[in-house]
């Protein structure tokens, strides 16, 4: 994502995105930041696929074009729902 993009995600589902991450990985949310890499936490590629998939199903959106690898973080998340809701915009 490029730096003049800003993010639009409602906090509620912020707080939603950042639950199913912890249940999936099963991390207390108190330890896991914005910028907390996943593998650092003990993410391999099935826990990605999971997250992955999870968050299509719970938001309705479409990641297809996302790679696995590009999930590493909360930000990384709110960035790709943002894009597949087409709300990323500039600033």
């Amino acid at each position: 994502m490029a730096t003049s993009e800003r993010i639009v995600i409602a906090e509620v589902e912020r707080q939603r995105m950042k639950e199913l991450v912890c249940e999936i990985l099963e991390l207390d949310p108190e330890g896991l930041t914005d910028s907390s890499l996943f593998k650092e936490h003990g993410a391999d590629s099935l826990g990605l696929l999971e997250i992955h998939a999870s968050l299509e199903q719970e938001f309705s959106i479409s990641l297809e074009q996302l790679p696995l690898q590009d999930l590493t973080n909360l930000t990384a998340v709110y960035a790709a729902v943002a894009t597949a809701r087409g709300l990323a915009g500039e600033q």
